[in-house]
């Protein structure tokens, strides 16, 4: 492929000329990102399954702290009393679903100050906090992925258009159940900030704010330390500092221990269930012999074979926003609890994989069948065979994203935003 002819490098700095209007391929882009917004407006009222367990949580904070976290005995979706209680019988009364479908909260404590705000908006507030969060997120993460690629290269344009268009199910269906995946799928297509202080800032926040979420994310401090990006990781350090802060001037300590706890059984919990497409519960279902140290060690270790493997090799060869995409998807190998909607994190690699060398038609099909992809798994969420597939495809997208790096050229930074 060769270099973008529209790309902003390639014109004068002192170029009066109009700008141009907007695509066909811009404008529908543009109206199915506005449609993402809106679907929490439209589906305010209606039961939020991942958004309403922060709302419990964020009550219970205050009023039972011991409460907030369940342990499970027999399932990860096993609840306590308590949490269940205030949910369905308080929350949601008129929920006939509730009991079956009620989940525990599993975000880490430093994330319960936003869950007392979704508690002090009630139920239905909570519900559309949260689900609005996560459009922004959806949306935002799709506009930096057409700034950082289709804006540089108007090939790209209509391959963008029809992977938003492509994905729109996915994304109303993540909507529906108010989850946080959003956000890790932002701050994947954010990158690492460049040469922008603001935006650098805004990346480093996006990075911490999985990390409150989650835990896990904190591990991708080894790309930017390797690529001796010290920026984000400063910023990141001080937005983790008044995280900190903030949940310890307004979270009770009574809620650490329980976590712990929680967090200690849920992972051995995890294997076998037709929801967990992680690496790991693959491995349960082909070798169910295998206990759940083993499992976590060969999600570890597969993981660390993978990245050391593709940054030895061709992976080394994108800029450091594709990287760092890339290693949001390769995290995924070591996590022994991966839900279906991480599935958002195969989209940033294989975008942002684009540049100079790569084959044009072979990006454009990975990109459009990835998309597809993903809308359809969905429909076959916790089903047995849905679980293999889903699985296999987390880690053919890695496998895509190294064989697109293999035609990567020494010029990328021309397409870096």
């Amino acid at each position: 492929m060769t270099d973008p002819p529209e790309s902003r490098h390639s014109r004068g700095a002192g170029s009066t000329s109009p700008r141009p209007s907007p695509s066909l391929w811009r404008r529908g882009f543009v109206a199915l990102l506005c449609f993402w917004l809106v679907v929490p407006l439209l589906l305010k009222g209606e039961f939020a399954q991942d958004a309403l367990p922060f709302v419990v949580a964020g009550d219970l904070a205050e009023r039972d702290p011991a409460s907030v976290y369940s342990v499970p005995e027999r399932s990860i979706f096993d609840v306590n009393e308590n949490f269940r209680a205030r949910l369905c019988n308080e929350l949601v009364p008129d929920e006939p679903t509730c009991h079956r479908l009620a989940v525990p909260f599993v975000s880490t404590p430093l994330v319960l100050p936003l869950a007392r705000l979704a508690a002090a908006l009630g139920a239905d507030g909570g519900s559309l906090l949260l689900r609005l969060l996560a459009a922004v997120s959806l949306a935002g993460g799709m506009e930096l992925l057409w700034r950082k690629r289709a804006a540089s290269w108007s090939g790209a344009q209509p391959v963008m258009f029809l992977l938003a268009f492509m994905i729109t199910p996915y994304a109303v269906f993540t909507l529906a159940f108010g989850q946080t995946s959003p956000w890790m799928f932002a701050a994947a297509c954010a990158g690492l900030g460049g040469r922008d202080r603001r935006f650098t800032v805004l990346a480093a926040g996006l990075w911490v704010a999985n990390i409150a979420a989650r835990g896990f994310p904190a591990l991708l401090v080894a790309l930017p330390v390797r690529l001796r990006h010290w920026r984000p990781v400063g910023y990141a350090a001080v937005w983790g500092a008044a995280v900190v802060a903030v949940a310890a001037l307004t979270i009770p300590g009574e809620t650490i221990q329980p976590f712990i706890a929680s967090s200690r059984t849920l992972a051995n919990h995890s294997y076998g269930n037709p929801y967990n497409v992680s690496f790991a519960n693959l491995l349960h279902t082909f070798i169910p012999s295998l206990g759940p140290g083993a499992l976590v060690g060969a999600g570890i270790v597969g993981a660390f074979a993978i990245a050391v493997g593709s940054w030895l090799g061709p992976v080394a060869r994108l800029d450091a926003d594709a990287q760092w995409a890339t290693a949001w998807l390769v995290l995924l190998v070591a996590v022994p609890l991966v839900w279906w909607h991480y599935g958002w994190l195969m989209i940033p690699p294989l975008v942002l994989a684009l540049g100079p060398g790569t084959p044009q038609r072979a990006w454009a099909v990975v990109v459009c069948a990835v998309g597809g992809l993903t809308s359809l798994l969905a429909g076959v969420n916790g089903t047995a065979g849905g679980q293999i597939v889903q699985s296999l495809a987390l880690l053919l997208a890695i496998a895509a994203v190294v064989w697109l790096s293999t035609h990567a050229g020494q010029s990328r930074a021309q397409l870096a935003s």
